[in-house]
């Protein structure tokens, strides 16, 4: 006889409320972790925007500048919209990757009978599954992620805070304004929180295949290191394209396809990665904390993971 697909523990969880547990632990999980990584995220963002057009060019140089330009705290400019920016978008994207990973193992599962084999999810699955609630997220919250990027770059006291830098991209852009550089952020974002979230899960899943039992926090660090340098190895020339775009605060308007020309002519191929080595630098303990304390989240609320 077919399987109930209403006798399973997702749906108990779904009607205990999973996808606000899915949420919280998601919210939680990114705004630590952003908080922990946030002077190498302003770093990273300065050398995408500036890239070698100054002296100022290593991670020791630009953090004393930095320090001596707005002092200690300088160094996590924008933090809180980023903090703001970051637990909706985590919380979103989590809760869409396992709502669409139930989906599709429902969708598997539901016709078979009780003899036949359970079939799990493919790597290909996720990776659709993590695309979907990649573009998802960003969407509600690119607006939030523009002015972070309008903040970070920001001098002290050029901005009173984040309802000002909201003003001046009105005025100046309109609502429109609030969306430079989406195009490049979501054919960027697609892919990269595709195969993050892909490679991340399948290598833990293989681990537990292997070994079985709890996984540990050094494992779960490995996974989302290996998941996350993939994804942004792959990704990371839109993302600068994307930052390059959003920190245009004047009058004229370039094009996506004008900033890849005039890249290439300033730096050479070699440009599309100015900042990737504080960006990688920031992975491992941004992907540590946020995967551990998500999952750890999850564990306390009585969430199943697929």
């Amino acid at each position: 006889m077919p399987m109930d697909p209403d006798i399973n523990i997702h749906t108990i969880e779904q009607k205990t409320g999973r996808w606000w547990r899915l949420m919280i632990a998601g919210g939680i999980a990114g705004a630590i972790s952003r908080t922990s990584t946030a002077p190498l995220e302003r770093i990273k963002i300065y050398l995408q925007v500036f890239g070698k057009t100054t002296k100022t060019t290593s991670i020791l140089a630009i953090s004393k500048h930095m320090i001596k330009e707005g002092g200690i705290r300088s160094l996590w400019r924008s933090n809180g919209i980023n903090v703001l920016r970051i637990a909706p978008d985590t919380a979103v994207r989590f809760t869409t990757y396992e709502q669409a990973k139930q989906f599709i193992v429902k969708k598997h599962n539901t016709e078979k009978t009780i003899d036949e084999p359970f079939t799990p999810i493919s790597m290909g699955e996720r990776f659709i599954a993590g695309s979907v609630a990649g573009s998802i997220s960003q969407s509600v919250t690119f607006p939030l992620d523009l002015l972070k990027t309008r903040l970070a770059l920001g001098k002290t006291n050029e901005y009173r805070g984040i309802v000002d830098v909201a003003k001046q991209v009105y005025i100046k852009k309109g609502i429109t304004g609030f969306y430079r550089g989406y195009l490049p952020n979501m054919l960027g974002i697609i892919p990269y929180a595709g195969i993050n979230l892909a490679v991340y899960e399948t290598l833990k899943a293989f681990y537990q295949d292997k070994y079985g039992g709890n996984i540990s926090s050094l494992v779960l660090l490995g996974c989302g290191a290996v998941g996350s340098t993939c994804a942004l190895i792959f990704c990371y020339p839109l993302s600068l394209l994307r930052t390059k775009m959003q920190a245009e605060s004047g009058g004229s308007k370039p094009k996506m396809m004008t900033i890849i020309r005039q890249t290439i002519v300033n730096h050479g191929f070699t440009g599309f990665y100015h900042g990737l080595t504080p960006n990688l630098m920031k992975v491992v303990p941004s992907v540590s904390i946020g995967y551990a304390i998500y999952e750890t989240g999850l564990k306390a609320l009585g969430v199943h993971m697929l």
